[in-house]
């Protein structure tokens, strides 16, 4: 049996390539408009999935069942057992790659939080002046 080729995309966020050969192709005018536009699908795609009652819903459903296996006798046992067990075979080097490995990401996501940030920020402004008749390209 062959294998599956794996569909080659022509950008590297897996859109549709249509969808980035569209994008890719637009004039610097109707570019800063799409990238509006788009911004603002992404931020109210994430609000709505915050603030959809059956996702919500169902992730309660969820957490009850966790809560009620977790409350279980046996369960509660074998998680003592475990943990005395982790206990036993981790070490104090483990610790220290741990907070090593904290360390060493602390600045990216600092770096990541600020330019996440600037970048919303400076979407949101593109976005005001847009529709106030401000930002004119020409």
């Amino acid at each position: 049996m062959a294998k599956k080729r794996k569909k080659r995309s022509n950008n590297s966020y897996k859109l549709p390539d249509q969808v980035a050969t569209d994008i890719l192709n637009l004039n610097n005018k109707e570019l800063i408009g799409r990238v509006t536009m788009e911004y603002a699908n992404w931020t109210a795609s994430m609000a709505s999935k915050k603030e959809d009652g059956q996702l919500k819903a169902v992730n309660a459903q969820i957490k009850d069942l966790e809560d009620e296996v977790k409350s279980m006798d046996e369960v509660i046992e074998m998680e003592y057992k475990l943990a005395e067990l982790k206990e036993s075979l981790s070490s104090e080097k483990l610790a220290t790659y741990k907070e090593e490995k904290k360390n060493l990401l602390e600045p990216y996501n600092e770096d990541i939080k600020f330019f996440k940030g600037c970048f919303q920020l400076s979407m949101d402004e593109m976005n005001r002046r847009k529709n106030e008749g401000l930002f004119n390209v020409v």
